[in-house]
């Protein structure tokens, strides 16, 4: 697990090493264990590398037998050993034991196809220098990061957007119109990030840069498939639990490699629970699994009591953090990682478990994201569920006095709930929303309610972010022809794989991790598991109102009777924890001169937001109090990143 950069240029090649290593060090945070630059002509390559696997031998960049490709990569290639076998059969010769090193010997034997023969977690470069090329890629579902900018006399790429601008070839320069998508949806969708002029290289793409010319080619090696909602009826309950238990055990198995130990994220939830016990089994019994978990010192946030039986009934080697608060420093410092703004400092605990993680000394930990993305986890999926089940013919008369009866079950604050009664029998709107992105989205309440209240914040006009031609139509419309014949949940997990996935769930798991020189592994996200999931039906993913059924029943002998039995409990840090006690950092970046100097906001909207906060007339935990707090936390995170990145004033 590393860092990576790129440095084409068509004027001053000579400067490339200077630039390169300046990248390098920008990214030392996640390869602390060894730095190399790699330059040939006008094109640099760097790396940052955490020892993992091969830990002697494993110090890229790697070479074909020639010399002549020349490749970094970032991540881990779990098929490594087939691989390495077949191509060794086939005449290939190896310079290391890494596993990373099948991808030149693939690109060799089959440079049009060979990047969808990995199963793994993955972005790189490789250097070809007969064919003067550039050639890089990601795995499926973005779970490494890779950031580009060009324009007319360079091409940067790197892990992060620091690596980037460390180069010296971009500024930094924030984007108004994509931190308000960010304020819309809560992550910025498609290819643009939150700095104009760089970009997201998409999840399983390929691009060429061809060194001559700076021109690029890119192609999608791999999509999504799913059953037809006709196919996807066929209910062989027993078969879809024995498979998805052997799919999912061979995927922890396979996310073993290394030859450092590995630990695991314990919370409360079942799909850290699933993967950790799965990964309990795996390893030998003189061996104990050591985990990582957060104690909330608020009892409303806290489920230590939940994990902490766990660790018990499994002799777990458990390790806990006990997490009170977060001030303005801290939060800028995770911002510099991040890159990107935040609704709430929840990613400053995360951050904190990984830091906890490396002072215990463990590089790997194993985690449960991509489960909610595979068979539609989430509070407003439920929502969805039962709004679809109610405009059923036959339940259509009673349509409005059930919806009422469920939300008051389900949502708390008054406001909101005649929000979503509103959007949810409003028959006009869903079929608009549905002609636009081919279903109905489940996140849609939350977009239009965040997007509405955030516009007035922003200083310039900017265009709403659900708009036909905005930035989520745009990325929905080459997608709809792909689920047109698929069962209407499914559509809604196909989008989500594509938007919130890889540009907030992974952004945030690989981020947080690496900040701290942590590998966190997704096994849930395994090729096989993926592929997997596509063909479970829709009702076994959630049967009536309970969410991600099929994880329920498959693990019930793995996951303990007090995880499988409680209410679902998203991981969450209170924005209070901001805005109760605000210090000097806190008041100097919103002040109006710092706002002006950022030019993303309006500074007298941003004082009526505080003033109504500081008022004491909202009670904590109402809907409007949540929007200001969570709001004014976007606008202060924003401030960091200008101030950071665009002043320069931090860097950690």
């Amino acid at each position: 697990m590393c860092g990576i950069n790129c440095v084409i240029t068509r004027d001053s090649p000579s400067e490339n090493r200077q630039r390169i290593a300046r990248a390098n060090s920008a990214l030392q945070h996640r390869g602390p264990d060894d730095s190399s630059e790699f330059i040939w002509e006008n094109c640099g390559l760097g790396h940052t590398r955490l020892s993992i696997v091969d830990i002697e031998g494993g110090a890229q960049p790697f070479f074909n037998e020639d010399k002549s490709i020349v490749l970094v990569c970032n991540g881990e290639i779990y098929n490594y050993r087939e691989l390495q076998k077949q191509l060794t059969d086939g005449g290939h010769r190896f310079m290391s034991d890494c596993d990373c090193e099948v991808i030149i010997h693939l690109y060799e034997d089959d440079p049009e196809n060979f990047v969808s023969k990995l199963d793994g977690m993955f972005a790189f470069f490789l250097l070809d220098q007969k064919r003067r090329r550039v050639v890089m890629a990601r795995d499926r579902v973005g779970m490494k990061p890779l950031f580009i900018y060009q324009d007319d006399k360079c091409f940067v790429a790197s892990s992060e957007i620091k690596g980037i601008l460390a180069s010296g070839l971009a500024g930094a320069e924030l984007d108004s119109q994509s931190i308000y998508d960010f304020f819309s949806f809560g992550f910025v969708p498609g290819e643009n990030t939150c700095f104009k002029s760089v970009r997201h290289l998409p999840e399983s793409t390929v691009m060429t840069v061809d060194l001559k010319d700076l021109k690029t080619e890119r192609k999608e090696y791999w999509s999504v498939e799913f059953p037809t909602a006709k196919q996807s009826n066929s209910l062989r309950f027993d078969l879809f639990l024995n498979v998805f238990r052997k799919k999912f055990r061979r995927a922890v198995h396979s996310h073993c490699i290394g030859e450092v130990p590995v630990s695991s994220y314990l919370s409360g939830g079942m799909d850290s629970t699933a993967t950790t016990l799965m990964l309990r089994s795996l390893l030998k019994d003189d061996v104990l699994l050591r985990t990582f978990s957060i104690k909330f010192v608020d009892p409303e946030l806290d489920e230590s009591e939940v994990f902490e039986e766990t660790a018990r009934l499994y002799n777990l080697d458990a390790r806990v953090l006990t997490v009170s608060g977060a001030n303005s420093s801290l939060l800028q410092q995770v911002m510099y990682h991040i890159e990107q703004p935040q609704y709430s400092p929840i990613d400053v605990p995360l951050f904190q478990l990984s830091q906890f993680v490396r002072q215990n000394g463990i590089k790997v930990a194993f985690v449960g994201e991509g489960a909610d993305e595979l068979f539609g986890g989430y509070y407003y999926y439920t929502l969805n569920q039962a709004r679809r089940t109610l405009s059923l013919p036959v339940l259509r008369p009673m349509r409005k006095p059930l919806l009422r009866r469920f939300l008051r079950q389900y949502v708390g604050a008054q406001e909101l709930r005649d929000i979503l009664y509103g959007i949810y029998t409003d028959d006009s709107l869903i079929k608009r929303l549905t002609s636009m992105f081919g279903v109905f989205p489940p996140w849609y309440p939350v977009w239009k309610i965040l997007a509405d209240f955030n516009r007035p914040l922003f200083a310039h006009p900017v265009q709403d972010s659900l708009r036909e031609g905005g930035p989520y139509y745009n990325l929905a419309q080459p997608l709809k022809s792909k689920y047109k014949h698929i069962a209407d949940f499914n559509k809604a997990l196909y989008l989500e794989m594509k938007t919130r996935l890889p540009n907030y769930i992974l952004l945030r798991s690989d981020r947080n991790s690496m900040a701290n020189s942590v590998e966190a592994r997704l096994p849930f996200l395994d090729n096989h598991v993926i592929d997997f999931a596509t063909t479970v039906p829709p009702m076994l993913k959630m049967f009536g109102l309970k969410e991600k059924y099929i994880i329920r029943r498959a693990f019930k002998d793995y996951i303990p009777k007090h995880v499988l039995e409680r209410r679902k409990f998203g991981f969450n840090a209170p924005n209070d924890w901001v805005w109760k006690q605000r210090d000097a950092l806190t008041e100097d970046l919103l002040s109006e001169d710092s706002l002006k100097d950022s030019g993303v906001f309006k500074p007298s909207a941003v004082r009526g937001t505080i003033k109504e906060i500081d008022s004491g007339q909202l009670e904590p935990g109402s809907h409007r109090h949540g929007l200001l707090t969570s709001s004014l936390t976007g606008v202060l995170t924003t401030q960091m990143l200008h101030r950071t990145f665009v002043k320069g004033e931090y860097s950690w």
